[in-house]
């Protein structure tokens, strides 16, 4: 997992600690977690198939209820792409986190739109298209940001933008996100006169603009999980591939089974929304949580191996301490001794020799013991002494 540059002290080169999941190869682990959760949703899809038509009641706040935990959901991962862009400046990243509040903002935008939300009609929009159109855009937006990430991902692996760059990108990225949508907004609203029907007038039946819309959003979601499929190294791109893979009920349903509103296979699409809107969070949330594991771990090791220096130290010291302590002692004696027996009258030379020797001897047994010490120290690489 690579991301935030650090300086290397010894050879002065810039190097990466994993950190973010944009970097980090895919596990076995990961594979099996992903293949069980795209085995769940085919499951569910294939058992709840034979009665996608059956009815259920009519809850009118369903979709605004759902779509809106949709748009915190999806703002919230955006958030935190956009925190891993600043450990990780990966342009590919902003647009992953564009596609997020794209989808985050026309998951909500539309529930205003959708007949029976909040008023008959919608609250805008002409009541009859706009939602649609505004669903339309909603997934245009999110597969077509997945694409670009998925050819651009590779494009700038030694970029390494300026310090206060990365700030300054998200705000650009949020910016141009959120005047694309304004203008999006605009056309499926107040411009849908100017747009092709959607929907007949009688009974929400579906026109072939409409039928041909959804085979193009599925065939774009298709084309996104084959360039991640092909471009697939990281934790973040497998995801992706089952974020796009439980959007697949939505256009299925509408392609090829005449599904009515509030009837089974109609709640389930919807739910499948939810499922594809919180994936990618709760991935990031668990990998956080093991990233701020792992650290405290880490801390914790460098701690005690810190202690464990520091007694090491000390011990060195005590015994350094002790081994000099005798042959100084034997220094002051002897020099003291020779000092007098120079004072005498007649003067001592021959025992201040003696004692000078012993002087001189003390003085090389403390340079020999020194020596040991030092050339008995570990050599390994970082450790406290160097």
């Amino acid at each position: 997992m690579q991301t935030k540059a650090v300086e290397d002290l010894t050879t002065g080169s810039r190097q990466y600690v994993p950190l973010v999941i944009a970097a980090v190869p895919i596990s076995e682990r990961e594979r099996r977690i992903a293949l069980g959760v795209i085995i769940v949703l085919s499951s569910v899809v294939v058992l709840a198939a034979p009665f996608a038509n059956t009815p259920l009641a009519q809850l009118d706040a369903f979709v605004p209820v759902l779509q809106t935990v949709m748009c915190v959901v999806d703002l919230i991962t955006a958030a935190l792409l956009f925190a891993q862009y600043s450990i990780y400046p990966k342009r590919a990243l902003l647009a992953v986190a564009s596609g997020y509040i794209f989808s985050g903002l026309f998951a909500f935008i539309q529930t205003l739109a959708f007949p029976g939300a909040y008023s008959a009609t919608g609250v805008i929009g002409d009541g009859l298209n706009s939602a649609g159109w505004l669903f339309f855009l909603w997934h245009t937006t999110f597969p077509l940001a997945v694409i670009v990430y998925a050819l651009s991902k590779d494009a700038d692996k030694a970029a390494v933008p300026a310090v206060g760059s990365t700030t300054v990108n998200i705000a650009i990225t949020l910016a141009c996100v959120l005047v694309g949508t304004a203008l999006l907004t605009w056309l499926a609203t107040a411009g849908t006169g100017n747009l092709p029907s959607l929907y007949l007038s009688t009974n929400n039946r579906q026109t072939a603009v409409a039928s041909n819309g959804n085979v193009f959003l599925w065939v774009l979601s298709i084309a996104a999980v084959v360039l991640l499929l092909v471009r697939r190294r990281t934790i973040l791109d497998l995801w992706l591939i089952v974020v796009l893979l439980a959007w697949w009920p939505n256009f299925v349903v509408a392609i090829f089974v005449a599904v009515v509103r509030f009837s089974l296979g109609w709640y389930t699409a919807r739910c499948f929304a939810l499922v594809a809107s919180s994936t990618l969070l709760f991935v990031l949330l668990f990998e956080t949580a093991a990233l701020y594991s792992r650290l405290a771990d880490a801390i914790l090791l460098l701690r005690r191996e810190r202690e464990t220096k520091l007694m090491s130290v000390r011990a060195i010291t005590a015994a350094i301490a002790h081994e000099i302590k005798q042959p100084l002692t034997r220094i002051t004696s002897g020099g003291g001794a020779a000092q007098r027996f120079l004072r005498m009258v007649p003067s001592q030379q021959d025992k201040a020799l003696v004692a000078l020797d012993g002087v001189v001897n003390a003085g090389h047994r403390t340079s020999a013991t020194a020596f040991v010490h030092y050339s008995e120290r570990p050599t390994r690489k970082n450790s406290w002494w160097t």
